[in-house]
């Protein structure tokens, strides 16, 4: 935000005689001198103000009488003595009378459009003292009056804030995503700066609590998008069961607004681990959703949600699921974006034991490990200019050679930067690293279908049929080094299947 006072001087002449637009206020600081005048007959500048601008003025000249050296102005969200602070260069603006050619007038540039205010003022004189805060008035009003930026003097509340309200994004099998909002998502500019209290309960009476997160704008600042409300991704849950979510509002202590729960219901598990036994046609050798990973967001279908991570996940005995009352102080846990991403089989190699991916391994361009990564419940193959390559773990409960369908939901991370080619294949006779679960193809006996993936951002199911695997065969899913032609091939993938077609 910018402030000028390039006002005409004919301005602080019409305020000698616009009196009624501004009183003295009882919404004062204790110790003020009430004897000393103050900002006199304030008024809003339509003429001045613009749709990102706000421009007030007022006679100037009975406290430079009494000897004023400055006059302060404020934008303020609330009334009262601790409304605002003198020293907020962004909402607040001292300047000297003998600096200014027109020291009754001013202009609060860079606001948000539509943003609502409260315009006090105040005369400062030497020693210490200063006058009592004056607030705006409208021409009728016996209140101070609101200001909307763009409009003028607005009959409402000063705050865009009118309830918590809640919608789900997004659903699966272990997650639930939700938005959450103070002004119905019509201002996201005000929902990024509210204060909220995030809620996820096993019952509709909301006293069975799964976790909770405090999201602050300043302890949280930068987690969420500019261009989305408030989103947070909810990991680690029971599939195919009922969730209660609840919001409150805390910005303001005296106008504390909480939600009705929002129930929402998380997916059937699909998960199939390839171990002993044998399947028959047409069931499904494999299934995996990766929902043990449960750190970091999701951009997943436009999700957009903010997630959380540890910053002790390499060093911990397993993948544990956020739980309990904000719980920051456990594992050093914190709610984190949705663009960041942890490497799978980098740091978390340890973790990865207790967990089905632990006989799962890696194929990435020129070894490069940190290539594979993930978010909250998801793969991300390919990181910076390397691609990557999942490797199933050998296909054990295959009874014989078979035909078999793979299938996965996939979706690039940049649709507009990153190539669409993968390769799903099947490889034999491939060397496995049980320590680095790096995964050596055997070129002779690799076969290699290609899938083109649409550029959008849409997790989409896509299939190819192999032929001739085998119960030593694995199944790579990654991107086509060959044709990245100078540009990236990053993409999510999720929800892998190897369902048996036949048997030779």
């Amino acid at each position: 935000m910018q402030f000028s006072i390039k006002f005409p001087l004919v301005l602080v002449a019409a305020a000698a005689v616009v009196l009624s637009c501004s009183r003295e206020s009882a919404y004062g600081d204790a110790g003020k001198n009430e004897d000393l005048p103050g900002v006199v007959g304030m008024c809003y500048d339509d003429g001045s103000s613009t749709s990102t601008a706000l421009a007030v003025y007022w006679d100037p000249r009975p406290a430079m009488r009494r000897g004023a050296a400055s006059f302060t102005i404020q934008l303020v969200r609330r009334l009262g003595e601790s409304a605002g602070n003198v020293y907020d260069a962004e909402f607040s603006r001292t300047f000297s009378t003998s600096d200014s050619d027109t020291p009754g007038a001013v202009i609060f540039e860079g606001l948000e459009t539509e943003s609502r205010y409260y315009v006090r003022g105040r005369a400062n004189y030497p020693g210490g003292r200063f006058s009592d805060w004056t607030y705006l008035y409208g021409e009728y009003s016996k209140d101070p009056a609101v200001v909307m930026v763009g409009t003028g003097i607005f009959d409402g509340p000063v705050t865009d804030a009118t309830g918590a309200y809640s919608k789900l994004i997004r659903a699966t099998e272990s997650t639930l995503s939700f938005a959450f909002s103070s002004t119905e998502w019509e201002h996201i500019s005000t929902d990024l700066k509210q204060s909220y209290n995030i809620e996820l309960f096993r019952d509709e009476a909301c006293t069975d609590l799964f976790v909770s997160w405090i999201i602050d704008p300043v302890a949280t600042a930068g987690v969420f998008s500019m261009n989305f409300p408030p989103r947070f991704i909810f990991s680690g849950l029971e599939s195919d069961t009922d969730y209660w979510f609840r919001v409150t509002d805390e910005s303001d202590s005296e106008n504390i607004m909480v939600s009705e729960p929002l129930k929402a219901h998380t997916e059937p598990s699909r998960v199939v681990v390839s171990g002993s036994g044998t399947v028959a046609a047409g069931e499904v050798a494999l299934f995996e959703d990766f929902s043990e990973l449960v750190y970091y967001g999701s951009i997943l279908d436009g999700e957009n949600a903010a997630g959380f991570n540890t910053a002790s996940r390499g060093n911990l005995a397993g993948i544990y699921p956020a739980t309990g009352v904000n719980p920051t102080t456990v594992n050093k846990q914190f709610v984190t974006g949705c663009g960041n991403e942890g490497r799978l089989f980098d740091t978390m190699q340890n973790p990865l034991k207790t967990t089905r991916l632990d006989t799962w391994g890696w194929c990435n361009e020129n070894g490069v490990i940190g290539a594979l990564c993930h978010r909250c419940a998801v793969l991300k193959l390919g990181n910076a200019s390397y691609t990557a390559s999942i490797v199933t773990p050998e296909l054990g409960n295959l009874s014989g050679t078979a035909t078999v369908e793979v299938s996965f939901k996939a979706q690039l991370v940049d649709p507009d930067n990153d190539q669409p080619h993968l390769l799903v294949e099947a490889l034999d006779n491939a060397t496995y690293n049980s320590t680095s679960r790096e995964v050596t193809r055997d070129p002779a006996h690799t076969v290699s279908k290609p899938v083109e993936v649409e550029k959008k951002m849409e997790m989409k199911t896509y299939s190819v049929t192999l032929e001739n695997v085998g119960p030593g065969t694995r199944i790579a899913i990654g991107g086509d080094p060959s044709l990245k032609a100078g540009k990236y091939i990053r993409v999510f993938v999720d929800d892998i299947q190897v369902k048996v077609v036949s048997y030779n």
